[in-house]
């Protein structure tokens, strides 16, 4: 499980980063305001980590959290105010056990998951609805295969951003994953493929050196 350390401090906690790592939870550190790569850290987390007292710069960053990644793990270290307790999903102070934390983490983001289950995510025109992995079409219904599914609802929560292959190696399969570009090109023709059945074919856009976009409403 990959997730984030935010924090403006030049030297900041490795313990923590140790402490999670041992439990199975790899941390970045990151500075909120240089460093979010166009958000793309954001996708590819689970865990969210703040410490003491929340300022504005880190509410717009939860906020952009919730929007984006809505089954992730907000924590809140060591909190100044209690009040802080409505941004964030765990809050908790020191002294406190590395294994009890990852386990509580977990629990939440699978629940946030099974919440979610069922529903459905609207693009425009376009509905995927989650638990029977389908995507709708106008009169059309698509049924997706495991990958097919991962990758379309990647573009959902991507509308019109141009997608590389690396994001899609690290977001809808792993950043350990050992698989080839050739493999991600394999499943986009299949997706494809169905696309076209619907007349849906301009709807996933190639963009040459780049990678790929959801191109929203183009569905005729």
């Amino acid at each position: 499980m990959y997730g984030v350390i935010f924090t403006r401090q030049s030297n900041p906690f490795s313990f923590m980063v140790e402490g999670f790592l041992r439990e199975g939870i790899r941390l970045d550190i990151v500075n909120p305001v240089s460093n979010l790569r166009e958000n793309d850290i954001i996708y590819t987390s689970s865990v969210f980590l703040f410490r003491g007292r929340l300022s504005v710069l880190d509410l717009n960053v939860i906020k952009l959290i919730r929007l984006l990644k809505p089954t992730g793990c907000i924590v809140l270290m060591d909190p100044d105010e209690i009040s802080d307790s409505q941004y964030v999903d765990l809050m908790v102070t020191r002294p406190f056990s590395y294994p009890y934390l990852s386990v509580m983490i977990q629990k939440h983001i699978c629940e946030m998951r099974e919440e979610r289950k069922g529903k459905s995510l609207r693009v425009g025109p376009l509905t995927l609805h989650i638990y029977t992995r389908t995507l709708v079409i106008g009169r059309h219904e698509i049924i997706l295969r495991n990958k097919e599914f991962e990758l379309v609802r990647y573009f959902f929560l991507n509308p019109g951003r141009v997608v590389t292959r690396t994001d899609l190696l690290e977001s809808v399969w792993d950043r350990s994953s050992t698989i080839g570009t050739n493999t991600i090109d394999v499943h986009i023709s299949r997706l494809r493929r169905k696309l076209k059945e619907c007349d849906a074919h301009d709807l996933l856009r190639t963009v040459p050196c780049l990678g790929y976009q959801w191109a929203v409403g183009v569905t005729s």
